[in-house]
């Protein structure tokens, strides 16, 4: 991490390695200094474009010349898919909602709302061998799937939101998908 008082720079490695994302949040216009694994290092008064081609500079010898394998984030919120039920559907009695969803820490908790109300939740614990083979980097792909019946008897006849939910360990925590449901008897 690049930063100072007022601004960051975020460096990602994107995996393969094959170039880096460079992202500056700054509400100065001009940079005086930045911070360098934990040095000041004083850059003048340079501009950012000047900034810009001092950072890539130091990403393309850091990645040449370094000699350690580096620790690469992949994204720090859940992802996955909801696929049942699927949008639009019709439901009558019990509802199945079914997925997958994945994070770099291990997924603590899928929750399920029913127009915008908290009404249950699981932790996934399913086989997903098709996200397996899609996301193999990821240690808890192999069983990262869920599902949850759902009683719909409960809620009026028509129109309703089923939203769906990922918590990750470290609190990191991500809408999957909002889904339009007609419920009928």
């Amino acid at each position: 991490m690049l930063g100072c008082e007022l601004c960051s720079i975020e460096i990602r490695v994107v995996q393969p390695v094959q170039f880096a994302i460079l992202t500056v949040h700054s509400t100065l216009s001009r940079a005086e200094h930045i911070i360098l694994n934990g040095s000041k290092v004083g850059i003048g008064g340079m501009n950012r474009r000047g900034l810009l081609g001092f950072i890539f500079l130091g990403v393309f010898v850091a990645l040449v010349s370094c000699k350690r394998e580096a620790t690469v984030s992949r994204s720090s919120l859940p992802f996955g898919s909801v696929d049942l039920p699927g949008p639009k559907s019709t439901v009558r009695g019990p509802m199945q909602v079914a997925g997958w969803a994945l994070a770099d820490q291990p997924i603590r908790e899928i929750a399920v709302y029913i127009d915008g109300q908290y009404l249950t939740s699981t932790s996934p614990k399913m086989p997903r061998p098709d996200v397996v083979l899609a996301k193999p980097d990821y240690r808890d792909a192999r069983n990262c799937g869920f599902t949850l019946t759902v009683d719909t008897l409960t809620l009026a006849v028509g129109w309703h939101e089923i939203l769906v939910q990922a918590r990750a360990q470290d609190g990191a925590t991500r809408d999957l998908a909002a889904v339009p449901v007609l419920v009928q008897r």
